[in-house]
């Protein structure tokens, strides 16, 4: 009996040791700029347009060390804006869409693409932005038909990444708040809300914990196992095997469905935005490590390259402005030497929100916007 009552004695002691360095972290990680989540709104049949939480300051930060650190606002209309959107405002307006290079919670406001334009038109006129993380093609539409029912924009910017493609289809989607295009008995595409989305409770309690933040968002221990194991494919010396946080080469089929996904979006882009193609601008991301690293570019063209360059051909045969970001990127890479994003994290930094600003600032669909050309 004695010694059972000395493990207990031991048991519970190791608990409340435990528990009050818990309580320890808890309290010291107050005091440090831990990534605060941002709140998505249930995403519903009713109401289908993604948004986040409205009239909040958010602290976002990454990595143990906290590496990078904003405060950002996120909006009237739950979105990451300084500005509060005006559905009365009469001013014209250039919508600006994206997922998470347009969020851009890792920089400014004033330093991200639609603050610097925005700054460029004031007073006279508007940009707002419409984007979250992870956010595909197919959710890019229900945005612009929300943009084209609530503000009216008369010019449209979409910016595409890598990933855009393939996780615009559900068998390779990766969250559950984003609509997917699924295909009529017609053979045509549209975006569908497949199930509802409704915020998780315990997500809203950890959020109300200092630790539990550190641990989900500065750490991410959710995504401990791929991030193992991607490291251990670069210690294979493979490393062109993710290319723009993406996979290098992709079989057949997810080639043939990321070209349908595109095709689908290309299509519908004008009547969900209410805009004529030449209304529209297509911003591109381009496969940076090839500036960096020409040594990684192979013969055969990866999955990024072969998806980008589809995407841009058909849309100029189509009547859009397409903004290739390589070639500006590689320009002032050539001149100064100086990344376009964070040691700590692919998105771009300050300076390559700036240099694809400027590209989209040149073109004459923009110009002609800023000259007042309306619908």
């Amino acid at each position: 009996m004695g010694k059972i009552k000395n493990i207990l004695f031991m048991l519970i002691g190791l608990g409340l040791s435990g528990l009050f360095t818990l309580l320890l972290l808890e309290i010291l990680l107050r005091f440090l700029p831990v990534a605060q989540p941002l709140f998505s709104q249930a995403v519903t049949f009713d109401d289908p347009v993604s948004r986040f939480q409205a009239n909040r300051t958010v602290t976002w930060s990454n990595e143990w060390n906290f590496s990078i650190v904003t405060k950002r606002r996120i909006n009237n209309d739950g979105f990451a804006n300084d500005q509060d959107y005006d559905p009365d405002d009469p001013r014209p307006l250039a919508a600006v869409i994206g997922d998470s290079y347009i969020e851009a919670m890792m920089v400014a406001y004033e330093d991200t693409l639609y603050g610097r334009l925005s700054e460029k038109v004031s007073p006279d006129k508007r940009v707002y932005s419409f984007a979250m993380s992870g956010a595909p093609l197919s959710q890019y539409l229900i945005w612009a038909d929300y943009a084209k029912k609530t503000y009216a924009p008369e010019l449209l910017i979409v910016n595409i990444v890598s990933n855009d493609f393939d996780q615009s289809l559900p068998r390779y989607a990766a969250f559950q708040n984003f609509q997917q295009f699924m295909e009529k008995d017609d053979g045509t595409m549209r975006p569908v809300l497949l199930q509802e989305y409704h915020p998780s409770p315990l997500r809203n309690i950890v959020g109300y914990s200092a630790l539990a933040r550190y641990l989900f968002f500065n750490l991410k221990a959710s995504h401990a196992y791929s991030r193992m194991k991607q490291k251990f494919m670069q210690q294979k010396n493979e490393e062109t095997h993710y290319i723009a946080n993406v996979e290098a080469h992709a079989e057949d089929e997810k080639l043939f469905d990321s070209y349908k996904a595109i095709a689908a979006f290309l299509t519908l882009l004008p009547d969900y935005s209410g805009l004529s193609p030449e209304k529209i601008i297509l911003s591109v991301d381009a496969p940076r490590s090839f500036i960096y690293n020409p040594q990684y570019k192979t013969e055969n063209k990866i999955y990024f390259e072969q998806t980008r360059d589809y995407l841009m051909n058909e849309a100029r045969d189509m009547g859009y402005t397409v903004v290739d970001t390589l070639p500006a990127f590689k320009a002032h890479y050539a001149e100064h030497k100086e990344r376009f994003e964070f040691e700590s994290d692919w998105h771009w930094n300050g300076l390559g929100h700036d240099v694809v600003s400027e590209a989209i600032f040149k073109t004459d669909a923009f110009q002609n916007f800023l000259s007042g050309g309306g619908h």
